[in-house]
C-alpha cells in the first residue's frame, strides 16, 4: 500500500507525531492532500518554542523550530491560529528583530503566555496573563521615573531573572511589578546590589512571591522595604539569603500577617537551633506559618504529594506554587 493510500486519520495521526516545524513545512510541500492535513495539525498546537525539548515530546500541541534558516516570526499567526504560549531563546532572539517579536505579540489574540530573554516586552505585553524573562530591561525613563504611565492589567503571572550586566547595579523588577495591578505570582532573581522600591505603593493581589538572591550583599533593608508592599501575601520564599537571624523574622511576621508559607531552603548560615527557633516562634504568636527550611525539606513531599515527580519540559495545566514555589532550584522555564 502507498502511503497516500492511507485514510487521512492515520495520515493525521503521523504528522501529530511530528514536533519539528521544519519537517511540518515539509510535508505541507508534498501534495494538496497533506497540506490540508498538515493545516489542521498546525491548528492543534499551543506550545511552540525555538529550542527542542530534551527529550521527545511527541504531543499534536507542541512544535518547536531550530534550524539555519529563520522563519517569519509574523507568519506564526498564520501558521499557529490556535497558538497560546511562545519561547524565544537567546539565540533566536540575536537573529530577529526584537520589534518584529513585538509584533507577533500584539498581533496574535490568543497567545496568553510569553517566554523571553533580553526584550523589553513592557510596551507589547499588555495583552499577556504570564510572562517569563531571563532578565528585564528597565522601560524608557519619563517625568523621572520607570514605567511612567503603564498599567498591564492581565498580568497574573511574572518570572523575572535578571542580569547585572544589563541593568547595571539596580534592579527595577519591583517597579515593573507595580505596573500590573492584578499580579498575584511572582519569582523573582535579583543579581543587584541596589534594589529599587517604592514601599508607599501597596500591591494587594500578590499572593505568592519567590525571591532569589544571587548577589551576597546584604540586601536586607531593601528587601523589608519591598515585603511592605504586599500586605495580602501568602506565599513567601526567600532562596540564597546568607543568613535570616530571629529580628528579620519577628519583622516578616509584622510586615505579613496573612503568611501561610514561609520557605528558606537555601539560606546560608542556618543553624538548626535557628531553625527552632523560628518554628517555636509562630506557634508561640498562634501563626499557623509552615516553615520549611533545608533540614526539614523531606516535609514537602508529604505536604504536597501532587507535586510533578519528574521533569517536563512543558506542564500542562500550570499552578505557580507546584511549577515554581515549591520547585527548588529552579533551573529553566517550565511553563
Amino acid at each position: 500500500m502507498l502511503i497516500n493510500e492511507l485514510p487521512d486519520d492515520c495520515l493525521l495521526a503521523i504528522f501529530d507525531q511530528f514536533d519539528n516545524l521544519y519537517h511540518l513545512i515539509a510535508c505541507f510541500k508534498v501534495c494538496v492532500k497533506w497540506s490540508h492535513l498538515i493545516v489542521k495539525r498546525a491548528k492543534k498546537v499551543k506550545y511552540f518554542t525555538d529550542y527542542r525539548a530534551r527529550r521527545p515530546n511527541y504531543s499534536p500541541d507542541y512544535v518547536y523550530y531550530r534550524d539555519r534558516d529563520l522563519i517569519d516570526v509574523a507568519g506564526l499567526s498564520t501558521l499557529f491560529p490556535n497558538l497560546i504560549v511562545a519561547g524565544f531563546s537567546d539565540r533566536f532572539q540575536s537573529e530577529v528583530k526584537s520589534v518584529d517579536i513585538a509584533a507577533f505579540v500584539r498581533k496574535h489574540e490568543p497567545l496568553k503566555v510569553m517566554i523571553t530573554s533580553c526584550v523589553a516586552m513592557e510596551e507589547c505585553c499588555g495583552k499577556l496573563e504570564m510572562l517569563a524573562t531571563d532578565c528585564f530591561k528597565p522601560g524608557v525613563l519619563t517625568n523621572g521615573s520607570y514605567f511612567d504611565g503603564l498599567v498591564l492589567e492581565k498580568l497574573k503571572v511574572v518570572v523575572m531573572h535578571s542580569n547585572v550586566i544589563n541593568l547595571g547595579t539596580t534592579f527595577y523588577g519591583f517597579q515593573f511589578m507595580a505596573s500590573c495591578p492584578n499580579l498575584q505570582s511572582a519569582h523573582i532573581t535579583i543579581n543587584s546590589s541596589t534594589v529599587l522600591v517604592d514601599e508607599t505603593l501597596k500591591h494587594e493581589c500578590l499572593q505568592d512571591l519567590v525571591i532569589y538572591c544571587v548577589h551576597y550583599g546584604q540586601i536586607w533593608d531593601d528587601l523589608k522595604r519591598a515585603l511592605m508592599k504586599y500586605p495580602n501575601l501568602k506565599h513567601l520564599a526567600l532562596r540564597n539569603l546568607r543568613r535570616i537571624d530571629d529580628e528579620h523574622i519577628k519583622q516578616l511576621l509584622d510586615i505579613l500577617p496573612n503568611l501561610v508559607i514561609f520557605d528558606v531552603r537555601g539560606a546560608h548560615g542556618m543553624a538548626l537551633e535557628d531553625a527552632n527557633y523560628v518554628q517555636n516562634y509562630f506557634e508561640r504568636n498562634g501563626r499557623s506559618t509552615k516553615f520549611y527550611h533545608d533540614r526539614n525539606h523531606h516535609e514537602i513531599k508529604s505536604d504536597w504529594p501532587q507535586l510533578y515527580t519528574k521533569r517536563q519540559e512543558i506542564c500542562r495545566g500550570f499552578d505557580f506554587m507546584e511549577s515554581f514555589f515549591l520547585k527548588y532550584p529552579l533551573k529553566r522555564f517550565d511553563v
